[in-house]
């Protein structure tokens, strides 16, 4: 590596480096202590100074054990990183329903990646020894069995889970106290699948004290919610499990109903059905004993009808019921070569044509590599490139440009407050966090600006003309001047893919229908074309999507509305669900309006959106989403032909 690129790439992971070192050197952690099982101290200091490729999988991994949330970053990732991810997830969603299949998905993984991270021998050993768990338990269910056999794979069981916890930590982790240790959420949950194991095979005292040590780790982490999230419900499901076992069943509700509200507030869905069924047993157990309470039958009442509305979503749309969850996240991931392929067809050049236009880098078969996902580009050649399409922002780096996590959290907490329609908290906290960001930088007036634009605009103190001019500023920040039939091809990062859908929102409530499906199908088109490899959506394509089957939905294009409605709830089922019930709703708006034209599929229709219906009222519950609620109720004559209540 020379000079130029070595100072290039120092630029380029200054934000994901400079902020890792900078909360790692706040909280006094060593490199030691941080790098532990991951990487070795000299690759921990060049991620840090710059001086090496910043990877996401292994940037997460350790910003998860500092207790940061990824979601605050957005960065770029190669084709073996993200073709990984995929492949894992894929585990993920057939471990528990189809383990036969599982096991083959494990076997194909281990021979495609030869060389593996410790979190990816980590993951492989935990989804076999789950499959080791579901075998154990078929093997033995009956009472006549083979003892010295039971024994035996019990043993190796344990083994195989203990196994899978040294993947990142030391021999004689289990006589330290985990505070020794930084531990991000996929290390303590091997430590609770090794505490399940013990637990199986009757060793139950053992499993306590293990149970307790990773429960009393999380405690004192003081995780925030979006982390806190990624532990949790894994922590409570044993709990209750080893509390109703000691016959502390108000103990063991008092786990899930934790798990539960975490999952409530956090719009979560990961393993929601296995705290719901876990916590109607607490009830059961609590109701066989006498305890007659009618707090206890209130909830029991609540969480049947919320396990009835999980389960008969994940059927209608033929999701498992039952999944595994990855810590990584990738809906704020751009793969490096599909990003560097749509933005030189959105400045309408053929790989020959930049090549000419940049003869001392690469030549046109060397651009097609490094777009193809066969070829990583250098520090050097991707400034180049970036530059060469005017694309700024996708440098591995935060969400603003800043180096505060007190910011980063403040911006998550007015993000919050939008979400709930809480405008005048929203505005009140604008204001502080609008000054201690340097609005010179283009990412960070792009987020004043809109921020700024949506806060006052809700709250009826601007006018609609500024704040579709405003709108059209805060995109001209970072995003260049392209005629709209390019746009398909722009790469829209996070606050650009939302910031663009609001502005084809407001033109077309102003009239301009064509204007507006326009923007919104190039936007569609842009983040199927990124979603294609992994199939998680980012997180402007949930605003695209809706505006695009309103507008759709306004103009009678029922059927067209509806087909996006389905594809983007099985894309959203793999992820935060938060607006899945308004898709919903949107289907059940198409089947109510194509009864009046279709009257021989009437009953059929009526039937289908009574569902549907029922499940977006219910979700909206879930998640307490007031206004949802007190519209849906509103509907309900309309959609169920009765009034409804929760």
């Amino acid at each position: 590596m020379n000079k130029e690129e070595l100072l290039w790439l120092r630029r380029y992971n200054q934000y994901c480096g400079k902020f890792m070192y900078k909360e790692r050197c706040r909280r006094g952690i060593s490199e030691q202590k941080i790098s532990r099982g991951v990487c070795t101290r000299t690759e921990l200091r060049k991620m840090e100074n710059g001086d090496t490729p910043w990877k996401k999988m292994i940037g997460d991994y350790l910003l998860q054990r500092l207790g940061v949330p990824t979601e605050y970053f957005e960065v770029m990732a190669d084709a073996r990183e993200l073709n990984g991810w995929r492949d894992r997830e894929d585990i993920c969603l057939v471990v528990f329903e189809q383990p036969q299949k599982a096991q083959q998905l494990l076997e194909v993984y281990q021979k495609k990646y030869r060389k593996k991270t410790p979190f990816e021998e980590q993951f492989l050993k935990k989804m076999q020894t789950i499959l080791m768990m579901q075998a154990y338990k078929k093997s033995f269910e009956s009472k006549s069995v083979d003892v010295e056999r039971e024994k035996s794979e019990g043993e190796n069981l344990v083994e195989s889970a203990r196994q899978t916890v040294l993947c990142t930590l030391p021999d004689g982790w289990e006589k330290k106290k985990l505070s020794k240790f930084l531990l991000a959420p996929c290390e303590l949950e091997s430590i609770l699948l090794l505490a399940n194991c013990l637990l199986l095979i009757g060793k139950t005292d053992e499993a306590m004290q293990m149970h307790k040590k990773v429960a009393d780790y999380v405690k004192q982490a003081k995780f925030e919610p979006k982390v806190q999230i990624l532990i949790y419900p894994q922590v409570a499901l044993l709990g209750m499990k080893l509390e109703l076992y000691a016959g502390n069943e108000e103990k063991a509700f008092s786990y899930g109903m934790e798990a539960l509200e975490l999952l409530r507030h956090q719009y979560s869905q990961r393993y929601v059905v296995f705290v719901l069924e876990e916590l109607l047993n607490v009830l059961e157990c609590i109701s066989v004993k006498g305890k007659e309470d009618q707090k206890y039958k209130e909830e029991e009442t609540e969480v049947t009808e919320f396990l009835k509305t999980f389960e008969e979503l994940y059927r209608l749309f033929s999701h498992p019921k039952k999944r595994m969850w990855q810590s990584i996240i990738v809906s704020n991931t751009h793969e490096i070569g599909l990003t560097l392929k749509m933005l030189r067809k959105a400045m309408g050049l053929s790989a020959a044509k930049v090549s000419a236009a940049n003869p001392d880098h690469l030549t046109a078969r060397q651009i097609e590599k490094i777009e193809a996902g066969t070829h990583r580009p250098s520090g050097r050649n991707y400034e180049m490139l970036m530059q060469f399409y005017h694309k700024t922002g996708l440098e591995g780096q935060l969400l603003l440009e800043t180096d505060s996590l007190e910011v980063l959290h403040q911006r998550q907490e007015i993000v919050d407050f939008i979400i709930r329609e809480e405008w005048d908290n929203a505005w009140e906290s604008f204001q502080s966090f609008k000054e201690k960001l340097d609005v010179n930088v283009p990412l960070n007036r792009q987020e004043v600006l809109f921020m700024e634009s949506n806060i006052l605009y809700k709250r009826e103190k601007l006018a609609s003309d500024e704040y579709l001019r405003m709108l059209k500023e805060a995109l001209s920040c970072t995003m260049p001047e392209l005629p709209l039939e390019k746009w398909n091809m722009w790469v829209f990062q996070r606050e650009e893919g939302s910031l663009a859908g609001n502005i084809a929102d407001k033109l077309e409530k102003s009239g301009e229908y064509e204007c507006a499906k326009q923007i919104y199908q190039a936007l569609y088109e842009s983040f199927e074309l990124q979603m294609k490899r992994t199939q998680i959506p980012y997180r402007g394509y949930v605003v695209i999507t809706t505006g695009l089957v309103n507008l759709l939905g306004d103009h009678k294009l029922y059927r067209q509305s509806m087909q996006k409605d389905k594809k983007i709830i099985k894309a959203l089922l793999n992820d935060t669900i938060e607006d899945v019930d308004f898709f919903l709703y949107d289907i059940c708006w198409g089947l109510y309006e194509l009864e009046k034209e279709e009257v021989d599929k009437k009953e059929e229709y009526q039937n289908w959106r009574r569902k549907l219906f029922l499940i977006s009222y219910q979700l909206a519950s879930f998640f307490y989403s007031e206004n949802s609620v007190k519209f849906y109720e509103e509907q309900a004559v309309k959609y169920l032909g009765e009034k409804m209540t929760l």
